[in-house]
């Protein structure tokens, strides 16, 4: 198929893992980014469009683009406190089960339009973050920024969460602040553990993907029952390939020091891994296949359906006495 990929060209970001997909499948991908868009000044998709198959659009910030097009546009909604940046698609798709209370409450018209409601996680490199069984670093790590300075409004809650959680484990994490993304690859490819810290109605981050393809047990820190049965759900299952951490002091002392000190880690990375072959860019990128070839096999019937009842139609009013 050609696709139009409209997303981030970021090397490290999510949508290059979904291009990439696409592209490995044998698709042939044209991508433009939202930045391109804005230059251009017109928001319109056919004016960006020429033969492609489907339009693929990664959520973005900064656009509003208007859906003029004939053929299957999906919009992929990467972020719950982010608008769409899209007046209606033909097929939405949906990056955490929370994402549908969402737009169901704020943007009901992108759900009304689409036969089926897609759920899809994100998607990680696997051959990228590989880490060929090689692990040096026994002690749970932590991954990240330890400055606890909020950017933008939207992240207080996560930087108020992840401080007072790592601050209270941190005798027992190897801190390993990263200058950039290929060094946080590096370091996380050497652990045996690593702790995950999301902020407030913040479930699902790509970092658990990626721990999981580098063989790393996710200690996944859970805040909620909603969050727990979102991984449940998931497949991520507590002792076997990730653990998760409760806020309440036996966890955060007795119950994190038992697992560090049990050789079972080795074991639950090497399930992380397993479990992530099933949720990686390439599997991704066919579900997304498989939904337009559906969609546009729907389209094909409901066309051929209005058609009949046109014939009829008019074969019905011919046949009228005068």
């Amino acid at each position: 198929m050609k696709i139009l990929f409209i997303g981030f060209k970021s090397p490290n970001h999510a949508a290059i893992y979904m291009k990439h997909g696409f592209e490995v499948l044998g698709h042939d991908v044209t991508h433009i980014t939202d930045i391109e868009i804005l230059m251009n000044g017109d928001m319109h998709l056919s004016t960006y469009y020429t033969d492609e198959d489907f339009v693929y659009i990664f959520h973005m910030n900064s656009s509003f683009l208007i859906n003029d097009l004939t053929v299957p546009v999906v919009f992929y909604a990467f972020e719950l406190l982010w608008r769409p940046c899209i007046d209606h698609c033909d097929i939405l798709v949906m990056s955490t089960p929370m994402m549908e209370n969402y737009y169901v409450y704020y943007y009901p018209h992108l759900l009304a339009n689409n036969p089926e409601k897609h759920i899809q996680y994100y998607g990680v490199d696997l051959e990228r973050f590989d880490a060929m069984g090689k692990k040096k670093y026994l002690e749970c790590s932590f991954m990240g920024n330890l400055v606890w300075e909020e950017k933008t409004w939207i992240e207080r809650d996560m930087y108020k969460t992840r401080k007072e959680v790592v601050e209270a484990c941190e005798q027992y994490l190897d801190l390993m602040p990263h200058a950039d993304y290929e060094e946080y690859i590096s370091h996380l490819k050497h652990s045996q553990s690593t702790l995950i810290v999301h902020g407030k109605a913040c479930y699902i981050s790509q970092r658990i993907f990626e721990a999981a393809a580098a063989s790393v047990c996710p200690i996944i820190y859970v805040d909620d029952e909603i969050g727990e049965k979102i991984y449940n759900d998931l497949g991520l299952e507590f002792g076997f390939n990730c653990l998760f951490l409760k806020w309440n002091e036996y966890d955060l002392s007795t119950r994190l020091q038992y697992f560090l000190d049990n050789a079972i880690l080795k074991a639950m990375g090497a399930n992380a891994r397993k479990w992530v072959e099933t949720h990686d860019n390439i599997h991704n990128c066919t579900e997304i296949i498989h939904y337009v070839e559906t969609y546009q096999k729907h389209a094909a019937k409901r066309q051929e359906q209005r058609c009949l009842r046109a014939t009829r139609q008019i074969e019905y009013e011919l046949g009228k006495p005068i």
